[in-house]
């Protein structure tokens, strides 16, 4: 999912949709095969905070892309 997402991908969705852990999301970047980062999004009057998640080049290696 990751390596085909250019931009990255949202966490929740990773995890809701696609049935990801957070646990290993998290050791992804524990192992920083991937990055997190957070975006600020404006939704109407409300501002939420949305977190993406991206490959790595040492998560591309690992998979051999």
């Amino acid at each position: 999912m990751l390596a085909g997402s250019p931009r990255g991908a949202n966490e929740e969705v990773l995890i809701l949709s696609h049935g990801f852990k957070l646990q290993m999301l998290t050791g992804l970047v524990q192992a920083k095969l991937a990055k997190r980062y957070r975006v600020t999004v404006k939704a109407g009057t409300r501002t939420i905070g949305v977190s993406y998640m991206i490959i790595t080049a040492a998560g591309r290696k690992a998979i051999g892309g």
